[in-house]
């Protein structure tokens, strides 16, 4: 088991829990939409993305799915994005607890996943 395993057996955070927090978070409405179009006009205009104001999106469209988070609990390699998303649902549900947040230093000892040829 990982850290990320122990550490949410040791706060009996369920792995289900992660997965709906995620697709609640990762869900992209009308204000992610807005920005992702401001960012295309950026683009296509080849200007800065502060002269358009459009800032990144929190959202990123899809939520962790269970296979992720047994991934993370057993250790194996896990992509920067869903490290990144585990991290967010875990620190949402710790926050709705009222305990402190997490960091991605969670995941030191699980390994990077490799980039495909």
């Amino acid at each position: 088991m990982s850290q990320f395993g122990d550490f949410i057996s040791e706060h009996s955070i369920q792995p289900e829990a992660i997965v709906a927090q995620s697709s609640v978070m990762e869900k992209v409405d009308d204000e992610v939409r807005a920005l992702r179009n401001k960012r295309a006009e950026a683009r296509r205009a080849k200007k800065s993305y502060e002269e358009f104001e459009a800032p990144k999106p929190e959202a990123l469209g899809r939520g962790v799915s269970k296979r992720i988070v047994v991934a993370a609990v057993d250790g194996r390699p896990l992509t920067r994005v869903n490290r990144k998303k585990l991290v967010r649902a875990v620190n949402a549900i710790l926050s709705h607890e009222k305990k402190d947040p997490i960091d991605i230093s969670l995941f030191s000892d699980i390994p990077k996943k490799a980039k495909k040829d």
